[in-house]
């Protein structure tokens, strides 16, 4: 089969964290609203969501299947305690 467009952004997240074993890709839409807005998740006030994740970072806008998502997201993914990203 043909890859996806966005194979890049798996592979550069992998590269990112030799650590993870897997990267999870989806276009949940509240997440997707946050991410249109550039605006990071910051929660500190319901432990449950996000699962213990204090902020998720927001990458700035690339187009899909460019390296511009990819490299933001590597970035974010290789700082400390940061395992999921917008």
């Amino acid at each position: 089969l043909k890859a996806s467009s966005e194979f890049r952004l798996h592979l550069g997240v992998l590269n990112a964290r030799p650590d993870c074993d897997s990267a999870y890709h989806c276009h949940a839409p509240f997440l997707t609203a946050f991410a249109c807005s550039g605006e990071d998740i910051e929660c500190d006030f319901y432990h449950e969501i996000p699962a213990g994740y204090d902020k998720i970072p927001c990458v700035p806008y690339g187009t899909p299947g460019t390296h511009k998502i990819e490299l933001e997201a590597s970035k974010l993914l290789q700082q400390p305690n940061c395992n999921v990203v917008l």
